[in-house]
């Protein structure tokens, strides 16, 4: 009997030393939470079933409310554009990410490596068309670069993009070249 009220007792200590180190994290304010969130959020592939503005957004009330309402958590993703074969739930990360962006500025790395045109159904490459006024950084990384590859690219409206990355995978992945587009600024 007595070993188990010195185990309760041990217990008791543990769980206030526990306690005392989570309200140190929960008396940070907002904005230091969120400064935080978008600094470790920069590498965002929506085709892994792990993205880590999802997993904070999952971690507590607080974190979430914090998590939806920073738009430029959101707002930098890479997706691998394909002809057929998405992970499951990918349409769906790509959506929360758009949505929860609201009106903030896109950094985007799109890859494809198909030396075939995307079908112009495709659902992530029109999602990401019909937001290409949001555009501001875009990496493409391609086989070929090509407009055909890409149908509705040359068509879209893209009034706040500054730079463009063209890398270009050949058959052999260690012969990289990459090339960037600059807009000048007056």
């Amino acid at each position: 009997m007595l070993f188990l009220l010195s185990q309760c007792d041990r217990l008791e200590q543990r769980k206030l030393s526990l306690q005392s180190l989570s309200s140190l994290v929960h008396r940070l304010p907002n904005e230091i939470v969120t400064k935080i969130f978008t600094s470790t959020c920069v590498e965002n592939n929506l085709q892994c079933a792990k993205v880590t503005p999802l997993i904070i957004a999952a971690t507590c009330a607080r974190w979430r409310e914090l998590a939806v309402s920073c738009p430029k958590l959101w707002s930098c993703f890479d997706i691998h554009l394909r002809r057929e074969n998405y992970p499951p739930q990918a349409s769906a990360r790509l959506d929360i990410f758009l949505q929860r962006s609201k009106n903030h500025c896109l950094t985007l790395f799109i890859t494809y490596y198909n030396r075939l045109p995307l079908d112009s159904n495709n659902y992530f490459l029109q999602q990401l068309l019909q937001h290409s006024d949001r555009w501001q950084h875009v990496t493409f990384n391609v086989t070929r670069f090509s407009f055909e590859n890409f149908p509705g690219l040359r068509a879209a409206v893209l009034p706040r993009l500054e730079t463009v990355k063209l890398t270009h995978e050949d058959i052999n992945p260690e012969d990289k070249a990459s090339t960037s587009i600059r807009r000048g600024c007056a």
